[in-house]
């Protein structure tokens, strides 16, 4: 798992939730309290002890937490890269969407070796989609989820979101979840430029 993923978590929890709480969740996972290096890769069982320290520190069920994860990587300011490079894929929520497949890739191109997880959309008509999450670890489909309620929320449509499965397959973790479009332009949407910094 690439550093930056584990630093995420950790950046969450502190900003969130303060440094004594960080303390704690690195103290119950026995990892280094003064965290992870963002150019290293760790093993996925290390960030799977993280995230299972956190649920239990915060007393949160690990969905819910890796849902607020999502939506606080596309919404913290200094983490305002993710959002851009998330809008760059299209003019609507829709739009995104239909660009989730290209994600993995325009990630590494940003960030070699990040390793996100490979996405994949199925569009199912009447504005219902479903995307399959294929990850080395398990969690990517609820922190995808809070990723795109952000996304919405930033396009200005009302969608509902919903995990649905998970399960190991081949050594991998494939979940899904649904989107259901409500309302396209529920909303005014956040600005965006393409050569600014909206």
């Amino acid at each position: 798992m690439h550093g930056i993923i584990c630093r995420s978590m950790q950046a969450f929890v502190t900003v969130r939730h303060g440094p004594e709480a960080w303390r704690d969740v690195a103290a119950l996972a026995d990892v280094d309290p003064a965290g992870f290096e963002t150019v290293r890769a760790y093993p996925d069982a290390l960030g799977r002890a993280v995230v299972e320290a956190a649920s239990e520190m915060l007393d949160l069920p690990h969905r819910e937490l890796l849902e607020d994860l999502g939506t606080w990587i596309c919404t913290h300011p200094p983490l305002e890269p993710v959002r851009r490079l998330i809008r760059f894929s299209g003019a609507s929520f829709e739009e995104m969407l239909f660009a989730v497949d290209e994600l993995h890739e325009r990630a590494d191109l940003a960030l070699p070796g990040i390793d996100l997880p490979l996405l994949s959309l199925i569009e199912q008509g009447g504005g219902r989609y479903r995307i399959a999450t294929t990850w080395s670890a398990p969690g990517a489909g609820s922190v995808v989820i809070g990723v795109l309620r952000a996304m919405a929320d930033d396009y200005g449509a009302l969608a509902f979101l919903e995990y649905e499965h998970g399960a190991e397959v081949n050594g991998a973790w494939v979940e899904t979840l649904s989107v259901r479009m409500l309302d396209a332009v529920h909303a005014a949407p956040r600005a965006f430029e393409l050569g600014g910094a909206a």
